[in-house]
């Protein structure tokens, strides 16, 4: 993303500038959101349904969605919902399922999904971008005319024409505009599954992996405060050269860094040099799964002849067994949704850790 947003007003830009709610009659209430949907598909089937294919193209668009807005307190209020834009969503799915082997006693399958998706922002009503969830005065989730939805913007680095971070004469990087940081959703989304039968037991696994979009960790900002995150004790907390950067040689020349140091590596430099700049704390939010693993038995139907119960299934249940994230990402389950937000990608101090489970399952047919 180059893109760099501001307005007249600094940070959050665009907020809610332009929006109007009613506040009598009729137009006082939400009305319904509309989704318009088309959808093309195929299903095949080949070797006695052995092997199964499901291919699916979509496209809907979403309009008078209900959002949430932040409003000034000077409003009486610092919040509201209202219904505005449109959005639009379109993709591909293709879903396999094959029947490695299968006689009398022994089955084995195995699944997979592949899910390609495109989502835009069309409009957001007020021809503007506007905040549509969680933020503070340095980074929030905004929809974007023509960006995907939702999108991280927050303060970022002023860089060269190379990429590199630009530096003052104390070594200390410069903070640069508020940026699109990128979408919160994932645009490529692989699954997989598998089950392995012999004479009622089975054991299974489902696994899934997403990738292409970010997500911002309120955490690592926190912590930044009491000198606990790793990168802030990587120099020793001594000066350091800053990793990628250049400075001004001349007027619009900027030439690589490699000795000069930045102002401290303590509290200060970290909270007041490189906290302000939420870039850093926005990270690829791609993660694998590994979300069950269960191995169960049903109970042969002669036993239960004599009986009124029909069928038994029991065993042990294993759920969010591993999870593999990006480099970049070495605190937090990128999926988290907090604060009862609809839309995941902004995890605050309020989340929990992630949790797995462990169990025993019965179930039982009359």
């Amino acid at each position: 993303m180059n893109e760099t947003y501001a307005s007249a007003a600094g940070f959050p830009f665009g907020s809610t500038a332009g929006l109007t709610r009613p506040t009598s009659g009729a137009d006082a209430f939400l009305t319904p959101e509309f989704t318009k949907t088309m959808e093309f598909g195929v299903d095949l089937s080949f070797f006695n349904s052995r092997l199964n294919i499901n291919a699916n193209y979509y496209k809907s668009n979403t309009t008078s969605q209900f959002i949430f807005l932040g409003t000034s307190a000077a409003s009486g209020m610092s919040s509201f919902r209202t219904n505005n834009g449109e959005v639009e969503n379109k993709g591909f799915e293709l879903d396999l399922d094959v029947t490695v082997l299968r006689n009398q006693d022994f089955q084995w399958k195995i699944g997979g999904n592949l899910s390609k998706i495109d989502n835009k922002v069309i409009s957001t009503g007020n021809g503007g971008d506007i905040q549509v969830g969680l933020a503070t005065t340095e980074v929030g989730l905004y929809a974007i005319e023509g960006q995907s939805y939702p999108s991280i913007v927050g303060t970022s680095y002023e860089r060269d024409d190379q990429g590199r971070v630009i530096i003052d004469a104390n070594g200390d990087p410069l903070i640069g505009g508020s940026k699109n940081l990128g979408s919160t959703t994932p645009d490529l989304i692989l699954g997989f599954n598998t089950s392995i039968s012999y004479k009622g037991l089975t054991l299974s696994a489902v696994a899934d992996y997403k990738t292409g979009h970010v997500y911002y960790n309120q955490m690592v900002d926190a912590l930044e405060f009491t000198g606990l995150t790793q990168h802030s004790a990587s120099a020793g907390r001594l000066p350091f050269v800053f990793p990628n950067s250049s400075y001004e040689s001349a007027p619009g020349v900027y030439t690589a860094n490699t000795n000069i140091t930045t102002s401290g590596g303590g509290s200060v430099f970290w909270n007041s040099q490189y906290n302000p700049i939420k870039e850093n704390y926005v990270v690829d939010g791609s993660v694998f799964k590994l979300r069950e693993i269960a191995l169960s038995y049903d109970l042969p139907a002669k036993m239960l002849d004599r009986t009124f119960i029909k069928g038994v299934n029991f065993g042990l249940v294993a759920r969010n067994v591993l999870m593999l994230r990006s480099d970049a990402n070495k605190y937090t389950d990128p999926e988290f949704t907090n604060n009862g937000q609809q839309v995941t990608g902004f995890g605050t101090l309020d989340q929990l850790p992630p949790t797995g489970s462990y169990g025993f399952k019965l179930n039982v047919k009359f």
